[in-house]
């Protein structure tokens, strides 16, 4: 439903998760590979491109496993 281009920038205010945050990402990186090969959009890629909305600590923790784990 939505077609993320590199330099977007994500938001999901109810991330739960993250499984959309993620399938974002595996999107970028499949039909926009240049987004890990240039320093400008990489730089971006994994500082700004996402951002999230949650008080549930644990959620965090697991977004940010499965950030590194996927694309790091």
């Amino acid at each position: 439903m939505v077609e993320p281009k590199p330099a977007d920038i994500v938001c999901d205010p109810a991330c739960g998760t993250c499984g959309f945050l993620v399938a974002i990402g595996e999107h970028l990186r499949e039909r926009h590979p240049e987004v890990l090969t240039s320093a400008k959009l990489r730089e971006h890629f994994h500082v700004s491109s996402f951002t999230v909305s949650t008080s549930i600590t644990p959620m965090l923790r697991i977004w940010r496993m499965e950030y590194v784990a996927a694309w790091r």
